[in-house]
């Protein structure tokens, strides 16, 4: 008979734990409250939403169930298996229970103030921000880039390709970006056009002196990085691309280069780039003089607000242990005029970007407007810039617009293209490649001179003026109204699952009758606003089969704030030029 000294340590817990007595009395009263919190909490849950007028975010569930009631009474057989299809997809199941979370008044209460005490006693962040030294703040994604894996290791490709299908439900998934950085160079390559490839290092490489004493600098050092981007921007280049890395040759605690509780840079780290990107331009392509000059000069402003990680940390709105950051822009200005500088449609150089562009550029992030990459790029040039820009959509939205507008524009091709994105979103994110036109114009191939940038001094800043009100969304002339019925939605973000507040999504709709103005093609994309300030609208629950009377303007014409929102687009439609809704019935 074996004794207790003859056990080891898990053979003695195992007997522990079966000889562990609970009383009735305990059992009993454990599972009742057990099961009190499964049916009190949702039942609470439900009356609340109903109180407030809202549909119950459980019975979201059985939508297609409903659409299919209604597809079958149309006798509609193509809208029943769209339904049935639904109903059983994975985006659907998790569009679920991403709503759940986002509704539950009881999460909704406790975890801000859990999150406080986490952060504000422990030191601890969340899956989105990670807490640094002294107030500083990173993303986590951020730090991923950094810590992990070879981005082009074939191993964690797979593994993420899987994690894209089954946890996101993405059905085309491409995380290793070479293809679609290629395909891009190649038709920029074949239409004579010079693409300059502009990665954006992220705060975790710059500045990591304040993530942790563990990198505290004692002597300055190169950029961390991941294992994998020297293999990647060394292919791209022995291919012929010219891959532009603005990250300092060394850095040190004392720099300081990025926003303290932001994602993104200083206003002085961009503006040094925007001049170390236009003497690139100018040293490696003949641009031909402008046809329209331009002079600008720069206007100082004070701007101030908690960062984007602050959001993301989801404390309460009276938080206090984040004070508001306050920086100097610089802004761009006309200088004749006086008024703020405007993307030009008919300019020679693009620029393709992200919220890096955006920061100081669209007011709806809160560090104010019309002193972004793209104003300081235009201002180093001497020239008119033409930018599209979204944020969050650096990987694929800003690729998926350029080829739409290249279908649809007659403004001029570009002779030289500046594509800028985020570095860190070369790991876990969908470098889906999109289809550019065919036929391209006929240009002859534009010189290079390759050669070091040389830095280029800022012009001197004058006293501020008052910013500008922000025009309205959109504008009424001209729209275009039609009735149409939903045949293919997009996937809107949860709030507070992105770093942006703001997003449309894009729908596509089958057109049963133009109402005003004139549309021959037999189906449109609809932009519609589907979150503001992290508060999800009706159009991000429209589904197939929905019917509307919509106001629509082409999307190209709303306002700068909205072209840069971050979208939802899961069409993979680059045929059809979207509208955005000014205005909607629903039928």
């Amino acid at each position: 008979m074996r004794t207790d000294e003859n056990l080891n340590h898990e053979q003695r817990s195992q007997r522990e734990l079966l000889s562990t007595e609970v009383s009735r009395t305990t059992a009993v009263a454990t599972s009742w409250v057990f099961v009190g919190l499964l049916v009190l909490i949702p039942l609470a849950q439900l009356i609340l939403d109903s109180r407030q007028g809202e549909k119950p975010a459980a019975l979201t569930l059985f939508d297609p169930l409903r659409e299919m009631a209604e597809r079958i009474s149309q006798k509609d057989p193509a809208g029943v298996w769209s339904s049935t299809a639904t109903l059983f997809s994975r985006q659907h199941l998790r569009s679920f229970e991403e709503r759940l979370e986002s509704t539950s008044a009881v999460r909704n209460f406790f975890q801000p103030r859990i999150q406080q005490v986490l952060t504000g006693v422990l030191g601890f962040g969340n899956h989105k921000g990670v807490v640094g030294l002294n107030g500083w703040l990173y993303y986590q994604q951020g730090v991923d880039y950094v810590i992990g894996r070879d981005l082009l290791d074939e191993d964690h490709l797979r593994v993420t390709t899987k994690r894209m299908l089954d946890r996101q439900g993405i059905d085309d998934p491409q995380p290793d970006p070479r293809p679609a950085l290629e395909a891009l160079a190649r038709f920029c390559a074949g239409s004579g056009i010079h693409l300059v490839v502009l990665p954006i290092p992220d705060k975790a490489m710059i500045q990591p002196a304040q993530l942790t004493r563990r990198l505290a600098l004692r002597r300055p050092l190169q950029p961390l990085d991941n294992a994998g981007f020297a293999r990647l921007s060394n292919g791209l280049k022995v291919n012929g691309v010219d891959v532009f890395n603005p990250a300092p040759r060394q850095v040190s605690s004392s720099e300081i280069r990025y926003l303290r509780q932001d994602t993104h840079w200083t206003p002085r780290f961009m503006e040094e780039t925007a001049q170390a990107v236009a003497a690139h331009v100018r040293r490696v392509v003949d641009l031909p003089a402008t046809s329209r000059p331009v002079r600008y000069r720069t206007v100082a402003r004070s701007v101030r607000r908690v960062g984007d990680l602050v959001d993301m940390l989801k404390l309460p709105i009276d938080q206090n242990l984040f004070r508001p950051e306050q920086i100097e822009i610089h802004q761009v200005v006309d200088n004749d005029s006086g008024r703020l500088w405007e993307s030009d449609e008919q300019a020679d150089v693009l620029l393709l970007g992200d919220s890096f562009t955006n920061i100081y550029s669209d007011p709806g992030m809160g560090w104010g407007e019309g002193a972004g990459l793209a104003e300081h790029l235009s201002l180093s040039l001497g020239r008119p810039v033409r930018v599209i820009a979204q944020n969050g959509g650096g990987v694929l939205g800003v690729r998926e617009e350029w080829a739409r507008a290249l279908r649809s524009s007659d403004a001029p091709w570009p002779q030289v293209v500046i594509y800028e994105f985020a570095v860190r979103d070369l790991i876990g994110e969908n470098w889906r490649s999109v289809a550019y036109p065919a036929g391209q114009p006929a240009q002859a191939r534009l010189p290079l001179r390759f050669s070091k940038p040389q830095p280029v001094p800022v012009t001197a800043a004058v006293k501020p003026v008052a910013a500008p009100d922000l025009p309205s969304p959109a504008s009424a002339v001209g729209e275009l109204v039609v009735v149409g019925a939903v045949t293919k939605n997009s996937a809107v973000p949860e709030p507070n699952t992105a770093p942006y507040k703001d997003c449309l999504t894009l729908i596509k709709l089958r057109v049963e009758k133009v109402e005003s103005g004139s549309y021959e093609n037999g189906e449109i994309i609809a932009a519609f606003l589907a979150m503001i300030d992290n508060r999800l609208l009706p159009p991000a629950r429209y589904s197939a089969g929905d019917r509307f009377r919509l106001h629509l303007i082409p999307l190209r014409r709303a306002d700068k704030q909205i072209r840069s929102m971050q979208r939802a687009d899961d069409l993979g439609d680059f045929e059809l030029k979207p509208y955005y809704v000014i205005a909607e019935d629903k039928l």
